[in-house]
């Protein structure tokens, strides 16, 4: 776990939080050519990771300066205080987070660990702000397959058990991005996530607080429709209750439930024992 103590730094402020803000939009715009030598590439044994490495060692300077911006904010990330580190995420969410040089910089900095690091924290705010990244990253495959290389699956499996509806869809919805190879998917139902997926579909009828349910729901339907390419995974959801649960949700008026729920049961719908349920 990545330490949340106080910065020694004397040029990083940490005492005062609109000065720790102050200074995350001064690193944002600041950048120097020491700034490039102190970090290094990383690499890896596959062909895929290989040419996009050697694609950006092309690139060399023309890197752009986004890249830099969040390897600075991830290089604070590690050395901040609970207060710190909760700006530095939410500054680093301010980078389109879709595009691949801001994905790549959070991985070669070593911003993945630190990531999934903050989701063993007993901090709610550093999890949502470190899932909400996690979860925009996880859509790229180099990234997926080093989340799960780092464990964290298990960690986001863990989570689905949380009392807090938020954390429970963002680790949903990550996971349904990570599940996406053989691998992944495995991890998920060896680490008891398929019963735990499942048990996300359940919407309580006189609940206070519905369109948080639906919600979660939702975010369970994503990931098992992922998980639901695999043959031992669609047994496990047929055997954690999942149809009755799914055919209850083809009734809900919200298409976005409506989509994930009819996917899963497309893929299910290949095993015998789904058609005769």
């Amino acid at each position: 776990m990545a330490s949340l103590e106080v910065p020694t730094d004397p040029e990083i402020p940490h005492t005062d939080i609109r000065k720790s803000i102050a200074y995350l939009k001064q690193i944002n715009i600041r950048k120097t050519p020491q700034d490039e030598d102190d970090f290094s590439e990383s690499s890896d044994d596959s062909e895929e990771e290989e040419e996009v490495q050697d694609r950006r060692q092309d690139a060399g300077s023309d890197l752009p300066s986004e890249y830099w911006q969040i390897q600075k904010l991830v290089k604070y990330l590690k050395g901040g205080n609970q207060t710190a580190t909760i700006i530095a995420l939410c500054s680093m969410r301010d980078f389109n987070l879709a595009q691949e040089t801001c994905q790549l910089a959070i991985r070669d900095v070593g911003g993945l660990e630190v990531l999934i690091n903050l989701l063993d924290t007993d901090e709610n705010k550093c999890k949502i702000g470190s899932l909400k990244i996690l979860k925009e990253i996880s859509r790229n495959v180099q990234i997926r397959r080093a989340i799960a290389d780092l464990g964290g699956l298990q960690t986001m499996v863990k989570i689905l058990q949380s009392q807090n509806k938020d954390l429970k869809c963002l680790a949903a919805e990550t996971i349904a991005n990570v599940a996406k190879f053989r691998r992944a998917r495995r991890t998920v139902r060896q680490h008891g996530g398929i019963k735990k997926l499942v048990a996300l579909l359940e919407c309580p009828a006189n609940s206070c607080d519905a369109g948080k349910d639906v919600e979660v729901a939702r975010s369970g339907a994503l990931a098992l429709w992922s998980c639901s390419k695999s043959t031992k995974n669609k047994h496990a959801i047929r055997r954690a209750g999942a149809i009755p649960m799914l055919a209850k949700l083809l009734k809900s008026q919200h298409e976005e439930m409506l989509i994930p729920v009819v996917g899963t049961l497309q893929e299910c719908a290949s095993e015998p024992s789904y058609r005769l349920a």
